[in-house]
């Protein structure tokens, strides 16, 4: 199958509701393919909008799959260096014997007027050039100003930061890194983790395979920092796969005492076991509960837990493209009931002076600063002495090198 069939495969199965991270993982690394097929995902309002600019016949009227080969095939010719003949008689043999005459006729259009549609798209409104839906688009102007509102949408266009997080060995890691020409960033105030430029085969160094260091965003490591466990205690990560965060409270526990990762899907289990193997993760039970459902048997037993709930994601848009696309403020409305919830059950898995840290990997005051008041019903709010003494909480935007956009506060079981 070649490049463009598969794209046209994967974004159809994006528009059905899958995540295309996670349909890439399951092919062979193929530079185009990321390229088409993360291009048409970032830009899909976009292109939506030319090709009903130029189209002879409305856009609802246009067959779904021929829809998916002219968003790809205009995504092409305006932003990739690639013969333009071959994009149009690839994109027409894509599409049903019916549609190629229509197909050919306005992929030429694009290509004979592609310095003009370039120069249009700058007049478009903000939601439209960087591809937001309404819903979304209303959420993130009402919390922020039209400057910092541009510059999160501009993030979300760019290639998301590969940021690595160094376990052990740190002088012998960083000089493999560099002896095999990777280019490595320092990120403020984390100085176990390096932004990686360029970072094709790495995990193919033993360093990777010994589990040396592994791949995580900075702003996962300061939510462990800022729980701090402690050798011997009992920890809680109660929505913890990948297990990314539990294997670094691991780290900082120096392997000791306890800690229950759970998650709510166990057909997450051999992925997460797979990361503890690899980083020697030996003080860790998996369990597999819906954290909404109170578990009578944790209740009062957990010195720390690491709370980092399911949410909107809108801090990782740069990665995850289709937010911008389908979440809308319904979606959002749920997610904070479901939040709340597992807030609740948390808050009595607490011992009596136990610490739980709120962490999301989204950047709406619903989740983040506005949930802070279901977390007073239930905790103590702590202040976190990190990047300023005594900050309410810490919240990273998504242009925040090697963190993305993030949000942590810190809390203590009242007596």
């Amino acid at each position: 199958m070649n490049i463009r069939k598969k794209a046209l495969n994967i974004l159809n199965k994006v528009d059905e509701g899958e995540y295309l991270l996670d349909l890439l993982a399951k092919e062979e690394k193929s530079p185009l393919l990321y390229q088409i097929t993360y291009g048409v995902v970032e830009n899909q309002i976009l292109l939506d909008e030319v090709i009903k600019e130029y189209s002879s016949i409305s856009f609802s009227s246009i067959e779904k799959n021929t829809r998916q080969v002219l968003r790809m095939s205009l995504y092409q010719i305006l932003y990739l260096d690639l013969p333009e003949f071959a994009i149009v008689n690839e994109g027409v043999e894509l599409v049903n014997s019916r549609s190629k005459g229509f197909t050919n006729a306005l992929l030429n259009s694009f290509a004979k007027e592609k310095n003009e549609i370039l120069k249009k798209i700058n007049q478009y409104p903000l939601e439209i050039r960087y591809s937001i839906n309404p819903s979304l688009y209303k959420m993130l102007k009402d919390s922020y100003n039209k400057k910092t509102l541009e510059k999160i949408l501009k993030e979300s266009l760019e290639v998301d930061d590969f940021v690595v997080s160094i376990r052990e060995k740190k002088s012998e890691v960083l000089k493999t890194l560099k002896d095999n020409s990777y280019e490595l960033e320092e990120i403020y105030k984390m100085p176990e983790s390096f932004v990686v430029k360029n970072a094709s085969g790495i995990f193919d160094l033993e360093e990777f395979k010994k589990g040396y260091f592994t791949v995580q965003k900075a702003s996962s490591s300061l939510a462990s920092i800022i729980l701090n466990p402690q050798e011997e205690e009992r920890v809680l990560d109660l929505c913890a796969a990948p297990g990314g965060k539990t294997a670094h409270l691991s780290y900082l526990m120096k392997n000791t005492g306890e800690i229950v990762a759970n998650d709510l899907y166990e057909s997450k289990k051999e992925r997460m076991e797979e990361n503890f193997n690899r980083l020697n993760v030996k003080n860790v039970k998996t369990t597999f509960h819906d954290a909404t459902k109170f578990i009578p048997e944790w209740k009062d037993s957990f010195d720390k837990i690491l709370l980092d709930v399911p949410c909107s994601s809108t801090g990782r848009l740069s990665q995850y493209p289709e937010i911008k696309l389908f979440r809308t403020k319904e979606d959002i409305e749920r997610l904070v009931k479901i939040q709340q919830k597992i807030i609740k059950n948390a808050s009595k898995y607490l011992k009596e002076d136990g610490i739980l840290v709120y962490s999301t990997c989204s950047i709406l005051s619903e989740e983040n600063e506005e949930q802070m008041k279901t977390l007073k019903k239930y905790l103590s709010h702590k202040k976190i002495n990190f990047y300023n003494e005594g900050d309410d909480f810490i919240k990273t935007l998504p242009f925040t090198k090697g963190m993305g956009g993030f949000f942590i506060s810190k809390w203590k079981k009242k007596k």
